[in-house]
């Protein structure tokens, strides 16, 4: 019988949960003292992109959580992982480019509606 995905990269000295989080906190809650997990070596943004895709299937995060998480990645990978491609994002991440789209609009947006806000605070 196979484990459930539980995903650890190395990382310093040690591993780094990419994804399985919840049932790690329940192994732990059980009192387990090893879990079984596969380990991948991984850059920083394939570990960020791993584990978003397993927060979007989960589907508990809010509005603003999933456009923070998506832009960072577009900004992070746009010119070297995705191409400059939302399509290729949407593709990654299994969303389709209109959500990808919606996403990064809404965080641009929030990003200069506050900036505006704050230059009017400091005048």
């Amino acid at each position: 019988m196979r484990d459930d995905n539980k995903t650890v990269r190395p990382y310093d000295d040690g591993f780094q949960l990419i994804a399985g989080e919840r049932r790690f906190r329940a192994a732990k809650i059980l009192g387990w003292k090893e879990i079984r997990a596969e380990v991948c070596p991984m850059e920083d943004i394939e570990a960020e992109e791993k584990s978003a895709v397993e927060n979007f299937h989960r589907g508990d995060l809010t509005s603003q959580e999933v456009e923070d998480v998506i832009y960072d990645l577009w900004i992070k990978g746009k010119d070297t992982r995705y191409n400059s491609s939302k399509e290729n994002l949407a593709k990654m991440l299994g969303l389709d480019r209109r959500t990808i789209n919606k996403n990064i609009d809404a965080k641009e947006a929030r990003e200069r509606l506050g900036f505006k806000c704050a230059e009017r605070t400091s005048q």
